[in-house]
C-alpha cells in the first residue's frame, strides 16, 4: 500500500497537520490498532483502506460532499435523502478517526508504547463504538468519543465494552455534572517515572468529613440529586460514604501483597491526584509516618474510573482549599509531587 508522504499534505489544512503523520507506515507500526481501527469503522478492510480515508477527508475540506452525493444517487436510483444519510454517517466515524487520530499524534513523544490489558482490540469493541458514537454529534460527547478511540488505539483494553455502552446513554447535562463530579474528586494513583499515571487504585468523590447525603457539597454543584443522576448513569456507586486508605497500605503488587513503604521515605507512596495534579500526602505527626489515612466519600464505578482518564477538569479552588484544611485536620499536609 502507498500511503501518505507528510510533505506532501499542505492540501490537507492545518487541522490535519498531525493526521498524515498518524496514518504514516512508521507510525502504524508503533501504534498497531491504527490500521485497525481505519479498517473496521469505515468497513474497508483492503490494504488502501488509509489511503481512502484520506481522500475522504480531503473532500470533507473542500465541500465536494453534495456533488458526490448527487451523482451516487442519480447512478444507483436511491432517493437523494436515502444516500445523503449513508454519506453523514460515513462522515461522522471519518471526522471521529480524524479526531482521534491527531490526539494520538499530538501526545506521541516517539518513546516506547506501554501495551495494554490485550494485544488488540476486539471487532466487538469496534463494532459497538461505531454503533454509540455514530449519531452523537454534540460537542462535549463528540470530543469523549474521540478521546476514547485515541486511548484504545494507544493502549488497547483501556475501555471497555460496556463503558461505551454507557456512554452512548448520557447526555449533555449528565456529561456536565460528571465533569464537576470528577474536577472534586481524588484518585489514588501509581505513578511511574517522570510522573505519567500507570494506574488508578481508587478514584471518589471526598465528603470532607460530612455526609455527602446531606448535602453537604451542594455549595460545590454537587448536591444529593447530582449524585444520585451519576449514580443512576452508572457512573458513581451507591454507597456514599465507602472508605478508602490511601496510602502504603493500598499499594500491593501482583499477589495481592502489601508493599511495604520505603524506610527512607516512608511517605512517598502516598501518590494522590486531584485536579489534575498529583499530591503527596506528608504526615504532620511522627505518630502517623508511614501511616495511611482513610479516606470517606462517594467512589467511581469501573465505568467512571475508566472515562475519568479523558475528563478535562474545571478550577474549583474554594473546594481545593476546603480539601487542603480537612487533610490538614487529619494530620497530613497536601504538598506537590515531584518524580
Amino acid at each position: 500500500m502507498q500511503q501518505e508522504d507528510p510533505s506532501n499534505s499542505s492540501d490537507l489544512g492545518n487541522d490535519l497537520a498531525n493526521l498524515v503523520k498518524a496514518l504514516g507506515p512508521v507510525f502504524c507500526n508503533r501504534f498497531p490498532n491504527v490500521r485497525r481501527a481505519v479498517q473496521r469503522l469505515t468497513g474497508d478492510v483492503s490494504d488502501a483502506a488509509i489511503d481512502a480515508l484520506i481522500a475522504r477527508l480531503r473532500r470533507y475540506r473542500a465541500h465536494q460532499q453534495i456533488e458526490t452525493i448527487r451523482e451516487v444517487a442519480r447512478t444507483s436510483g436511491l432517493p437523494e435523502p436515502v444516500v445523503a444519510r449513508a454519506f453523514a454517517e460515513r462522515e461522522a466515524i471519518d471526522e471521529l478517526l480524524a479526531s482521534a487520530l491527531e490526539v494520538v499524534a499530538n501526545q506521541d513523544d516517539g518513546g516506547a508504547v506501554s501495551s495494554g490489558a490485550s494485544d488488540s482490540t476486539t471487532h466487538d469493541w469496534f463494532d459497538v463504538y461505531k454503533r454509540e458514537a455514530t449519531d452523537r454529534s454534540e460537542g462535549d460527547l463528540r470530543e469523549a468519543f474521540a478521546r476514547i478511540l485515541a486511548g484504545e488505539i494507544q493502549r488497547p483494553g483501556t475501555f471497555s465494552i460496556h463503558t461505551i455502552r454507557v456512554l452512548g446513554m448520557l447526555d449533555q447535562g449528565t456529561a456536565r455534572l460528571f465533569r464537576k463530579a470528577v474536577s472534586a474528586s481524588v484518585m489514588l494513583v501509581m505513578p511511574s517515572i517522570g510522573g505519567q499515571i500507570v494506574s488508578v487504585l481508587d478514584a471518589r468523590i471526598p465528603s470532607l468529613g460530612k455526609p455527602l447525603g446531606s448535602n453537604s457539597m451542594e455549595r460545590h454543584g454537587l448536591d444529593y440529586r447530582v449524585l444520585t443522576n451519576l449514580t443512576e448513569a452508572g457512573l458513581l456507586q451507591p454507597e456514599y460514604s465507602s472508605l478508602a486508605e490511601y496510602g502504603p497500605s493500598r499499594i500491593r503488587n501482583q499477589s495481592g501483597e502489601a508493599i511495604p513503604p520505603d524506610p527512607k521515605n516512608p511517605n512517598l507512596q502516598f501518590v494522590m491526584r486531584h485536579q489534575g495534579t498529583l499530591w503527596l500526602l506528608i504526615p504532620t505527626k511522627k505518630s502517623l509516618q508511614g501511616q495511611p489515612i482513610g479516606i470517606s466519600g462517594a467512589r467511581f464505578t469501573r465505568v467512571g474510573m475508566e472515562l475519568l482518564r479523558i475528563v478535562d477538569v474545571e478550577p474549583v479552588a474554594t473546594f481545593t482549599q476546603e480539601l487542603q484544611q480537612h487533610f490538614a485536620s487529619q494530620g497530613y499536609s497536601m504538598v506537590p509531587y515531584q518524580p
